[in-house]
């Protein structure tokens, strides 16, 4: 039981601090509006349909090639469809956005502990990458393709020493 408590104390520790900047940050019943402004929360129906049908934008103007990467935004959005029913539409931002600081921090504490081998270095390292300048650049005014990066890049360096170091099918998969 106590190494089962050891293993968790760190995530936990990096929730808290998400959860606190969270709290610090979060306005109740505003919107938290992005880069973009493009606010696939409020009609996500609508915008599945022209993520799919991406070549052409007929909503802009006279239509528009899609050329501005809505169909790289499909894959938050088929995220966002379940969450859709248990929350409103104004707090769905602001679950992706913290979501992504805390899945970001948590991979950069495995993946220091992978490096390193030592979970208070990994946990030190892994609240550096939370609470950095250039993080709080990337969080300011909210762009998905930049919140998802922080979250996934530590995930995919994980994997990819993973396989590299003992390839796999198991691993490669990951």
């Amino acid at each position: 039981m106590r190494m089962f408590f050891d293993q968790l104390l760190a995530p936990l520790f990096i929730f808290v601090v998400v959860l606190f900047l969270a709290l610090a940050n979060f306005q109740s019943g505003a919107y938290l509006s992005g880069w973009d402004n493009l606010q696939v929360e409020l009609n996500l129906a609508a915008n599945l349909q022209r993520s799919i049908n991406v070549s052409w934008q007929e909503y802009q103007g006279l239509g528009l090639l899609g050329g501005m990467g809505h169909g790289a935004d499909l894959l938050r959005q088929l995220f966002l469809l379940p969450l859709s029913v248990f929350f409103s539409t104004s707090l769905l931002r602001y679950l992706t956005v913290f979501l992504s600081l805390f899945l970001g921090s948590l991979g950069f504490y495995f993946l220091g502990k992978h490096l390193v081998r030592s979970k208070l270095v990994s946990l030190l390292v892994s609240l550096f990458y939370l609470l950095n300048l250039a993080t709080v650049q990337n969080f300011y005014v909210t762009f998905e393709p930049f919140t998802a990066f922080f979250a996934f890049l530590p995930w995919v360096i994980l994997s990819l020493i993973t396989y590299l170091t003992s390839p796999s099918r198991k691993n490669l998969l990951l």
